[in-house]
């Protein structure tokens, strides 16, 4: 089973605007890498990074300047730091500097969610303030408990 991936037209006649060798993303403890190898562009203008939680309403997280045309291999890197808990899809779209378009497959990376937080304030609070709780980059997929407790002990669930 080959690793490599190719980007492009079926249709000989026409020339390949990237050929990708690899497009791969790993988990970090508070993000996601995404590394990607082209063996060649041809008038490569820039790279789109898209994302989705879904896996079909994909939205663009970043983009990422091409090499134009060249036969060296380049090797590309960018860092989300707004990943989503649970599965992360992703896929590149690559622009042509004529404005043309093609789709990479898509790569899924399962996020744990360690950057997740979940903010109480104001810390202290009085009986006449309110209380908020913002909660960021939980896993959907797990139970949450959260446990407010006063200064006498009694913890409010």
């Amino acid at each position: 089973m080959s690793n490599n991936f190719f980007i492009g037209s079926t249709n000989t006649a026409t020339s390949l605007p990237i050929v990708l060798q690899s497009f791969m993303g790993y988990a970090q403890r508070d993000r996601v890498d995404l590394k990607w190898i082209t063996a060649s562009e041809l008038n490569n203008d820039y790279f789109t990074i898209l994302r989705s939680t879904t896996g079909n309403d994909f939205e663009e997280v970043a983009r990422i300047r091409g090499n134009g045309t060249t036969n060296q291999m380049n090797n590309y890197l960018f860092e989300d730091d707004g990943p989503a808990a649970g599965r992360n899809y992703y896929r590149l779209k690559q622009t042509d500097f004529d404005g043309k378009t093609t789709l990479s497959e898509v790569i899924i990376v399962s996020f744990s969610g360690e950057n997740s937080s979940v903010n109480i304030f104001p810390n202290p609070v009085s009986i006449s303030d309110k209380l908020s709780v913002e909660i960021k980059n939980l896993n959907p997929d797990l139970p949450v408990t959260i446990r407010i407790a006063n200064m006498q002990g009694f913890d409010y669930r």
